[in-house]
C-alpha cells in the first residue's frame, strides 16, 4: 500500500449568507409586499430599474400579438351582409370585358391607370366612376343617379386620377356630391334622401384606397378601411387578378362571391400590414411611456403616504419609494399576460389596474402606521 495521503477534493465556495439572504429577498418581492420594502431599502437601486423594464416588457406582450395577429382583411369585409358582394362581381366583369384598353396595376407601391375614362363612356356616356347596380340617365344632370327598381343598395368604385387631395375627394364622395365638380348629386344611390353617403364605395387613388360599407338596412351603421399599394406581394399584380376564381367555380354561383370576396381580404390584409406594424409599434411605445409613468407616479404616491408622523417608515428617502415601485411592478405584469390573452380589449389597462391594486395593498398594509393608543 502507498503511504501517500490522499489529495483532498477543493472544498466548494459557498455562497455568501449575506449576499444568499439579499436574493432570497429579491426573489420574495415576486408575492412579498413586505419584501419590496426591504429590497427597496437594501438592495442596489439598478437591479429594481432593470426589474421596471422588464415588467413593461411582459405587460406589452398580450396587445403587441393581439395588434400583430389582427386579420384586417376579414374584419374590414366581414360577412356578406352588405351587398358589395355583387358590385365586386361587376367590377370584375368590368375591367374583365374592356382589359385590352383599361388596366390598374400597381408599381412601386403606386396604383397605375390606363384607360380608366374611356372604358367608362364605352359603359355609359357621361359617366364619371364605375356603378352598381345604378344607371345614369343622359337626361339627368351629370352625376345624378337613379335606383332601378328592384335593386338593392349598390356599389361604386372611383378613381381619383385629378389634382384633388384624396382626404377631400373622400370627403366630397361621402357628403354625397360629385367629387369632380362638388355638385350636389339628386339623392343617394341607395334611394335615401339626405348628404349622408349610404352606398358601398371603393375610392382607388394613386398611394392608398377607401373602402366604405354599409348593411342593408339604411339605418345601420357602416364601417371604413384606408389601404395603401406598399406590400411587396402587391408590387406587379393587375387588379383583374383579385378577381380569378378557384379550381372549378362556375359564374354566377354563391362560390364566386366567396371567391372573390377571399382574394380582397387578401387584398384588404397585405394592403394594411405596413399600417398595422406602425400602428402596433407606436401604440406599444406609447402604452410603455404610460407604464413607466405609471411606476414613477405610484413610487412618489409610496413616498407621500409614509410622511405621517405615527409612521415608522417617514424616514424612507424618495428614491428608496421608487425602488420600492419598482420591485413591486413585476409579479402584475406576469400576471397580466394571462389575462391580457382572455381580455384583448383591456390588455393595455391590465398591468395598470393589477399594478395599481399591489401598490395601494402594500401602502395600506406594509407601508402601515402605528396605531396611537386611545385613538
Amino acid at each position: 500500500m502507498s503511504n501517500k495521503k490522499k489529495k483532498k477534493a477543493p472544498a466548494k465556495k459557498r455562497m455568501n449568507p449575506q449576499t444568499k439572504a439579499k436574493l432570497f429577498t429579491g426573489l420574495k418581492t415576486i408575492i412579498s409586499n413586505e419584501s419590496c420594502v426591504e429590497a427597496g431599502r437594501t438592495l442596489p437601486f439598478w437591479i429594481p430599474i432593470l426589474i421596471t423594464l422588464a415588467a413593461i416588457v411582459l405587460a406589452l406582450i398580450p396587445s403587441v400579438v393581439s395588434g400583430l395577429n389582427a386579420d384586417m382583411g376579414a374584419n374590414a369585409l366581414g360577412s356578406n351582409s352588405y351587398g358589395y358582394e355583387n358590385g365586386l362581381i361587376a367590377f370584375g366583369d368590368f375591367l374583365e370585358e374592356n382589359k385590352a384598353t383599361l388596366k390598374l396595376e400597381i408599381k412601386d407601391n403606386q396604383l397605375v391607370e390606363t384607360g380608366w375614362t374611356t372604358a367608362l363612356e364605352a359603359r355609359s356616356a357621361g359617366s364619371q366612376w364605375f356603378s352598381y347596380p345604378l344607371n345614369y340617365n343622359a337626361s339627368q344632370k351629370e352625376g345624378e343617379v337613379v335606383l332601378t327598381p328592384g335593386d338593392r343598395i349598390g356599389f361604386e368604385v372611383f378613381i381619383n386620377n385629378s389634382d384633388i387631395p384624396d382626404d377631400k375627394f373622400r370627403n366630397v364622395v361621402m357628403t354625397n356630391h360629385n367629387p369632380f365638380t362638388d355638385g350636389e348629386r339628386a339623392d343617394n344611390p341607395d334611394g335615401t334622401t339626405g348628404d349622408t353617403y349610404r352606398t358601398n364605395v371603393l375610392i382607388l387613388s394613386k398611394t392608398e384606397f377607401y373602402f366604405a360599407k354599409f348593411p342593408r338596412n339604411s339605418t345601420g351603421s357602416g364601417a371604413h378601411f384606408v389601404g395603401k399599394y406598399d406590400a411587396p406581394s402587391m408590387q406587379g399584380k393587375n387588379f383583374l387578378e383579385y378577381f380569378k376564381l378557384g379550381e372549378g367555380t362556375q359564374k354566377g354561383t354563391l362560390q364566386e362571391a366567396t371567391d372573390i370576396r377571399n382574394n380582397w381580404i387578401t387584398f384588404f390584409r397585405e394592403s394594411y400590414e405596413s399600417t398595422k406594424q406602425s400602428s402596433v409599434w407606436s401604440m406599444a411605445g406609447i402604452m410603455a411611456g404610460v407604464d413607466f409613468g405609471t411606476v414613477v407616479l405610484f413610487g412618489f404616491v409610496i413616498f407621500l403616504m409614509t410622511r405621517g408622523k405615527n409612521n415608522p417608515f417617514r424616514i424612507v428617502k424618495w428614491y428608496e419609494a421608487l425602488e420600492m415601485a419598482g420591485w413591486a411592478s413585476f409579479s402584475p405584469a406576469v400576471l397580466a399576460i394571462p389575462v391580457g390573452f382572455l381580455l384583448p380589449a383591456y390588455a393595455a389597462f391590465v398591468f395598470l389596474f393589477l399594478y395599481g391594486l399591489r401598490v395601494m395593498w402594500m401602502s395600506m398594509r406594509a407601508l402601515r402606521p402605528y396605531e396611537v393608543a386611545g385613538k
